[in-house]
């Protein structure tokens, strides 16, 4: 079915609330981190290793542990995966 102008215009606002209403989810999901924890997050999403992430923030690996196990409980999430889901949105 075929909805014009009106129609377009619909999707085209759709896309864009959704937009942002996944950024104000990511924000909020954000905001319940530390700045190291979100330091950690920044990293890990990029796909590093628990050994990448310290060497990169200047910290143990057991302190990447350790944020990691913060942040999979206040997001949580289970693992690496599912932090990556929940911070990207998808």
């Amino acid at each position: 079915m075929e909805f014009g102008f009106l129609g377009n215009y619909f999707q085209t606002w759709l896309a864009c609330y959704q937009d942002k209403q996944l950024t104000i989810r990511i924000n909020v999901i954000l905001s319940s981190l530390t700045k190291r924890e979100k330091q950690v997050v920044d990293e890990v999403i990029k796909g590093a290793t628990n050994k990448q992430v310290a060497q990169v923030l200047n910290i143990t690996e057991r302190t990447v542990k350790e944020h990691m196990s913060s942040i999979f409980h206040k997001l949580k999430v289970r693992d690496r995966m599912q932090l990556m889901l929940a911070v990207k949105g998808h």
